[in-house]
């Protein structure tokens, strides 16, 4: 996801937004996950807190 996610940096939109939804039922996420995902402007969503983000 993340490679794809910057090879098309060039022909999306400027307001595209990647959401990465990560699994916590199992184990905690870690900071280095989260760290590495916005260095590539890539939001993170935890699964346990999913329902915050629905409309």
């Amino acid at each position: 996801m993340i490679f794809s996610w910057n090879d098309t940096r060039k022909v999306r939109s400027e307001n595209a937004l990647a959401i990465a939804v990560l699994n916590d039922q199992d184990k905690e996420i870690t900071p280095d996950a989260i760290h590495a995902l916005r260095a590539y402007e890539i939001e993170s969503i935890a699964w346990s807190r999913r329902d915050k983000y629905i409309e």
